[in-house]
């Protein structure tokens, strides 16, 4: 996943230098921004995929810890 989000980031990292070129202005401004448009991306994706695997793993524990003995676990008479 993390390679994902990185691909992603790179790729807004340069769509958003050919988009901030365009309207003009020095080259290291436009340079900056679309690093300060990369790192937030790719830290808001980061985020948003280290909680979701939280959540996801949070409610797969609570499901096992409330759905009651397995018919495997019960004992045959």
């Amino acid at each position: 996943m993390n390679k994902v989000i990185f691909q992603i980031g790179l790729l807004l990292f340069f769509v958003s230098i050919v988009l901030f070129s365009m309207s003009g202005g020095e080259i290291l401004d436009v340079v900056m921004r679309a690093f300060i448009v990369f790192i937030g991306a790719t830290g808001v994706m980061g985020l948003v995929g280290f909680l979701s695997l939280v959540f996801s793993q949070q409610a797969r524990s609570t499901a096992d810890h409330h759905s009651g003995p397995r018919i495997s676990e019960t004992k045959a008479s």
